[in-house]
Protein backbone atom coordinates (compact mmCIF):
# COMPACT_ATOMS: atom_id res chain seq x y z
CA UNK A 1 0.00 0.00 0.00
CA UNK A 2 1.25 3.49 -0.84
CA UNK A 3 1.58 5.85 2.12
CA UNK A 4 1.99 9.60 1.77
CA UNK A 5 4.34 10.94 4.42
CA UNK A 6 5.94 14.30 5.24
CA UNK A 7 9.60 14.58 4.35
CA UNK A 8 11.61 16.35 7.06
CA UNK A 9 15.13 15.64 5.83
CA UNK A 10 16.93 13.39 3.33
CA UNK A 11 20.65 12.62 3.18
CA UNK A 12 22.75 10.22 1.12
CA UNK A 13 25.43 8.11 2.77
CA UNK A 14 27.63 5.26 1.56
CA UNK A 15 25.10 2.82 3.07
CA UNK A 16 22.23 4.42 1.15
CA UNK A 17 19.71 7.20 1.57
CA UNK A 18 18.31 8.00 5.01
CA UNK A 19 15.11 10.05 5.21
CA UNK A 20 13.54 11.55 8.31
CA UNK A 21 9.81 11.08 7.77
CA UNK A 22 6.66 12.01 9.67
CA UNK A 23 4.00 9.36 9.25
CA UNK A 24 0.25 9.87 9.62
CA UNK A 25 -1.00 9.22 13.16
CA UNK A 26 -1.45 5.50 13.69
CA UNK A 27 1.00 4.49 10.93
CA UNK A 28 4.47 3.18 11.67
CA UNK A 29 7.06 2.30 9.03
CA UNK A 30 7.83 -1.31 8.17
CA UNK A 31 10.48 -2.71 5.88
CA UNK A 32 8.90 -3.12 2.45
CA UNK A 33 6.40 -0.25 2.81
CA UNK A 34 6.15 2.09 -0.17
CA UNK A 35 6.07 5.83 0.52
CA UNK A 36 5.29 8.81 -1.70
CA UNK A 37 7.66 11.76 -1.24
CA UNK A 38 7.95 15.01 -3.22
CA UNK A 39 11.09 13.58 -4.85
CA UNK A 40 9.52 10.29 -5.95
CA UNK A 41 8.28 6.92 -4.76
CA UNK A 42 10.48 4.88 -2.42
CA UNK A 43 10.53 1.52 -0.67
CA UNK A 44 11.56 1.44 3.00
CA UNK A 45 14.53 -0.90 3.38
CA UNK A 46 15.21 -0.23 7.06
CA UNK A 47 14.09 1.76 10.09
CA UNK A 48 16.70 3.44 12.30
CA UNK A 49 16.04 4.13 15.97
CA UNK A 50 17.93 6.75 17.97
CA UNK A 51 20.32 5.52 20.64
CA UNK A 52 19.43 8.68 22.62
CA UNK A 53 16.26 7.60 24.45
CA UNK A 54 15.05 11.18 25.09
CA UNK A 55 15.26 12.00 21.38
CA UNK A 56 13.82 8.63 20.41
CA UNK A 57 10.75 8.96 22.64
CA UNK A 58 10.12 12.56 21.50
CA UNK A 59 10.25 11.47 17.87
CA UNK A 60 7.94 8.51 18.50
CA UNK A 61 5.43 10.85 20.15
CA UNK A 62 5.44 12.95 16.95
CA UNK A 63 5.38 9.86 14.70
CA UNK A 64 8.80 10.76 13.22
CA UNK A 65 11.15 8.00 12.05
CA UNK A 66 14.49 7.77 10.26
CA UNK A 67 14.17 5.30 7.41
CA UNK A 68 16.60 3.88 4.90
CA UNK A 69 14.89 4.20 1.53
CA UNK A 70 15.48 3.09 -2.04
CA UNK A 71 13.81 4.57 -5.13
CA UNK A 72 11.57 2.29 -7.13
CA UNK A 73 10.85 2.54 -10.84
CA UNK A 74 7.69 0.48 -10.95
CA UNK A 75 4.23 2.02 -11.01
CA UNK A 76 3.26 2.44 -7.35
CA UNK A 77 -0.04 1.23 -5.93
CA UNK A 78 -2.62 3.97 -5.56
CA UNK A 79 -3.50 5.37 -2.11
CA UNK A 80 -6.54 3.78 -0.51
Amino acid sequence: MLTTVSLINMESFTIGTIATLRFPIGNVPRVGDIVQLPTGVYRITGVVFSVNTAVGFARLADNIFDCRIAGIAEDPPQPV
